[in-house]
């Protein structure tokens, strides 16, 4: 018989969690609540993935969709500045997957306003900034108002 891989692990540390005698890491110290799963982190046995996100928020948004439906579920997030990384991805268990699917086939994702989502130049340092930020990553400087795109 194999053993069942850990499923529970330390949100600080990683270490797996399962079958402790106490509610605190041993690796790191840090409490959990088994009956709180907010206080650790889950892992599925052999996830298939669901569907592909394009950055945090939305891998985050769809999670709790899922959760609010009761269904388990990973993200994982693709990484900023590189490009060509393949983008993140929510995964399930394998007996979730076509409930989940379903469930996501017809959720829509929150939009933001017109017109906040075009990105901008900033007037001070002239770096192309994500529209929904006001505020330059490069430089911190503020949006002009009158500042167009970024190929204007």
């Amino acid at each position: 018989m194999s053993e069942v891989p850990p499923k529970m692990f330390c949100f600080r540390c990683d270490y797996p969690l399962d079958r402790l005698p106490t509610n605190c890491c041993p690796e790191c110290g840090l409490e959990f609540d088994i009956e709180d799963p907010e206080s650790f982190r889950v892992r599925l046995t052999d996830p298939v993935i669901v569907q592909r996100v394009r950055n945090f928020m939305e891998a985050h948004f769809l999670a709790e969709v899922l959760a609010r439906e009761g269904i388990l579920s990973e993200t994982s997030q693709p990484l900023p500045g590189f490009s060509g990384v393949t983008a993140g991805s929510i995964r399930v268990a394998p007996e979730d997957a076509d409930l989940a699917r379903a469930i996501l086939q017809k959720t829509e994702m929150p939009r933001l306003e017109e017109g906040v989502g075009e990105a901008w130049r900033c007037p001070n340092c002239g770096e192309e900034v994500d529209g929904h930020f006001d505020v330059c990553w490069q430089c911190q400087g503020e949006r002009d108002q009158g500042t167009e795109g970024p190929g204007d």
